[in-house]
């Protein structure tokens, strides 16, 4: 018994040690495996990031650029359904963020009478006055948008519209991508509630600044090739606390600019009439007519309407005209404001020197227009103060009459841009 128990035991010894040995031997398989793996994928990125260091056409040393005229990471290259998502998504965003401000204009008679204040001045200001704060955003958020990104403050989307626009879209291909988020500004006090815009930015836009992207892409070849002397060329080199105080200025310095401060101009008048119908429709449909509450809330779409119209007006020539321009080869900057004179007593008209503001300060879009931003909402705020008084002293039919001659008024200053932009940007260059 005990020689065939031994004889068992060494059995099972040569057994397990054979077994332990296969189990030796795929473990260093397995291991071997994993590692040629690891050297096969950093192999890749390796690769990838010389061809991405290749890709430099003036050949500066250590300088990241895009990978050629057709890098997919460029925005201006990307997909046309993935521009227009996110066009349609920031179009959206800035629909949303107006809304709020004429939600109760039509009830603003029976709000007064519920705080017991007869204030024709105050009745108009709780209207205008949402618009108050969108004056002291922009300066803000315009400029950090051109420092961090522009899903950076992304409750700002009046700000950096115009910008985003900018950086997918080559300059004869914005006017259509202009008028859909322009919209938002000018139709949304037309129609009615809120909705939230943070959340679709964070969730639904991707960063389209292309500084940003290639200092994304400036880091990553960074840490896979060990080379700290790898820069963008957009990176200016100057440190973070001076690029920031520069980009906090740049939208003041930009507002003495004579091409902003005009542009500024017609923006402030433009908004401030709409607000002014805004706080003074509910008076006059009310008290002229005999409508009520719920009734009188339906004349703001007539404004809605209105911009719709002139929206679909701008679509289909702006950029068909800058198009035809450059077969002509006489195209310039200029050439967006062609239809500003005569549509100066348009609302509008607005969305032509956007667009025109957007093709001259490329990716300084942002603070130009929140420069202009400024102005506007100052305007929206302020202006329809005067509403009452005026229709007071005037009545219905001269007070719109004045308005009507004040946007006639505009129509030398449209002009002055479109024939003598070119001159003015020559001789008052900017400098940022």
């Amino acid at each position: 018994m005990s020689r065939i128990a031994t004889g068992q035991n060494t059995e099972n010894g040569i057994s397990l040690v054979k077994t332990t040995s296969i189990g030796a031997d795929a473990a260093i398989a397995s291991e071997v495996l994993s590692l040629d793996q690891a050297v096969s994928r950093l192999s890749r990125l390796r690769s990838k990031a010389e061809a991405d260091l290749n890709t430099n056409p003036e050949g500066v040393e250590n300088e990241i650029w895009w990978a050629g005229d057709e890098d997919p990471a460029n925005p201006m290259n990307w997909a046309p359904y993935r521009k227009w998502a996110i066009i349609a998504n920031v179009g959206v965003m800035c629909f949303f963020a107006p809304l709020a401000s004429s939600m109760f204009a039509p009830a603003i008679e029976q709000v007064m009478e519920e705080f017991h204040n007869t204030s024709a001045t105050l009745s108009s200001f709780v209207v205008s006055v949402y618009v108050l704060g969108f004056a002291f955003g922009p300066p803000l958020l315009g400029p950090l948008s051109e420092l961090y990104g522009r899903r950076f403050g992304s409750s700002g989307p009046l700000n950096i519209c115009g910008g985003t626009v900018g950086d997918l879209f080559k300059r004869e291909d914005r006017g259509v991508a202009m008028s859909i988020v322009s919209a938002g500004p000018i139709i949304g006090p037309a129609v009615g509630p809120i909705g939230v815009n943070l959340i679709a930015t964070i969730l639904f836009t991707p960063e389209t600044y292309a500084p940003k992207i290639l200092e994304w892409k400036t880091r990553r070849l960074r840490k896979e090739t060990g080379n700290l002397d790898l820069h963008s060329r957009l990176d200016s080199g100057i440190p973070a606390s001076e690029l920031l105080t520069r980009s906090l200025i740049r939208p003041v310095k930009m507002f003495f600019i004579p091409i902003v401060f005009f542009v500024c101009i017609v923006q402030a008048i433009v908004y401030g009439f709409m607000y002014l119908l805004l706080t003074t429709f509910s008076m006059v449909f009310r008290e002229q007519y005999g409508f009520g509450v719920g009734i009188s809330g339906l004349t703001y779409l007539g404004l809605g309407l209105g911009n719709i119209a002139a929206l679909v007006f701008f679509m289909a020539t702006s950029d068909r005209y800058l198009r035809k321009r450059q077969k002509q080869g006489k195209s310039t900057l200029e050439d967006r404001l062609v239809f500003v004179a005569p549509s100066a007593p348009f609302i509008a008209v607005s969305l032509f020197c956007l667009s025109y503001i957007v093709d001259v300060y490329g990716i300084h879009a942002a603070s130009a227009l929140s420069a202009v931003a400024v102005l506007r909402c100052l305007g929206g705020a302020f202006l329809p103060l005067a509403g009452r008084p005026m229709y007071n002293a005037l009545g219905i039919g001269w007070g719109n009459s004045l308005l009507g001659f004040i946007s006639v008024g505009l129509m030398p200053l449209n002009f002055l841009l479109w024939r003598y932009g070119g001159k003015i940007r020559t001789k008052w260059p900017s400098k940022l």
